[in-house]
């Protein structure tokens, strides 16, 4: 039990991890196709980036605002380190930091990468399965019975499901509480 939200704590442990060991961190509920390519990337880029903040529109390939669901960085980087201290920061809810993120750890990420400019390589809302042609797909549309529009199905490394989000919702409790069988 914490007071800290599931996905905060989960995106601290994912910077220290990659901070420290360097890597790409997958968010429980992501399904993953195939990301042999993108682990590659970390040779060349010590950030790897992949779909669209959540509260940002973005239906383009912006590698200003990535989503926080899947994260690949070299290790040791500034931009981890900083963005260690920042979630730090925003989990202790220091007043001097409040004004300039709004409110999520993707907000964090991308202050940081308008401020830091890292060496970056961003995978857009093609590969993460969470946009069809316009929209963010909704977790009724994973769990539903219909076919998926993925925005490009060719394209898709993984399908990263909100798993934050289907943890609170309790109309989803009856997904959770399946067994292996059902």
């Amino acid at each position: 039990m914490s007071d800290i939200p599931l996905k905060l704590r989960i995106d601290y442990l994912f910077a220290c991890i990659l901070e420290k060991y360097g890597g790409i961190c997958i968010s429980p509920g992501t399904i993953i196709y195939n990301i042999d390519q993108q682990m590659e990337q970390l040779d060349k880029y010590e950030l790897v980036t992949f779909g669209s903040n959540p509260g940002v529109m973005n239906t383009n390939n912006n590698l200003h605002y990535p989503n926080s669901y899947v994260i690949g960085s070299q290790r040791n980087t500034l931009f981890m380190q900083e963005y260690i201290r920042y979630l730090k920061l925003y989990i202790e809810k220091n007043p001097l930091y409040q004004f300039r993120i709004k409110n999520s750890s993707c907000d964090i990420i991308s202050y940081l990468i308008l401020l830091l400019n890292p060496i970056q390589f961003h995978y857009g809302t093609d590969y993460d399965g969470s946009y069809n042609n316009f929209n963010p797909i909704p977790i009724s549309s994973y769990l539903g019975t219909n076919n998926i529009n993925f925005k490009n199905k060719e394209k898709l490394l993984f399908i990263s499901i909100p798993y934050d989000i289907l943890l609170k919702d309790t109309k989803f409790k009856w997904f959770l509480e399946l067994n292996e069988k059902e």
